[in-house]
């Protein structure tokens, strides 16, 4: 009876950490991230690609760790200050673009 409960547990343990693992990736996917964490604690979104840039000007600009927002626990850099600035200000035009998903 006790073995039969311990491993009842365990598959409930198991199928757990599997939901909260397929559920995290798919946030991550959500975001168009890169699996590492940026020096802000947090996975890269557009794969360093500036935002306000791309839907702006129709261009993929590399952005630059020197100007990072996070959003939604998303790190995004940016090629200048003002992108930036711009996207702080109007974070959710950029965040669910369907350009940039």
């Amino acid at each position: 009876m006790h073995t039969t409960n311990s491993l009842k547990t365990l598959v409930g343990v198991v199928a757990l950490a599997t939901a909260v693992t397929a559920i995290s990736a798919y946030a991550v996917d959500e975001h168009n991230t890169v699996p590492d964490l940026t020096a802000a604690g947090a996975p890269l979104g557009l794969h360093g690609d500036d935002a306000v840039a791309f839907i702006q000007l129709g261009n993929r600009i590399e952005g630059s760790a020197k100007h990072t927002a996070t959003h939604d626990g998303v790190a995004y850099y940016f090629a200048s200050a003002e992108n930036l600035q711009v996207f702080n200000l109007r974070h959710m035009l950029f965040c669910h673009h369907p350009a940039l998903s």
